[in-house]
């Protein structure tokens, strides 16, 4: 038994006509611009802050000084 009956039209092409029939591009997984762009957007931020020096000392509070 299917996940998901075939639908009523015969096909799933023709259920969904405006997805159309054509060719997909496939550069987004071969470019290294695209790449580079989709490493900083996952990567990048979480990694900076990791990195950063961070001063402990510099928050400590003195009480009664």
């Amino acid at each position: 038994m299917a996940l998901h009956p075939k639908p009523a039209e015969g096909s799933w092409t023709e259920h969904y006509p405006d997805l159309g029939t054509g060719a997909v591009s496939y550069e987004d997984c071969v470019s290294p611009a695209f790449c580079e762009v989709e490493r900083e957007a996952v990567f990048g931020h979480p990694f900076d802050r990791l990195t950063e020096r961070y001063d402990f000392r510099a928050e400590r509070k003195t009480v009664g000084v």
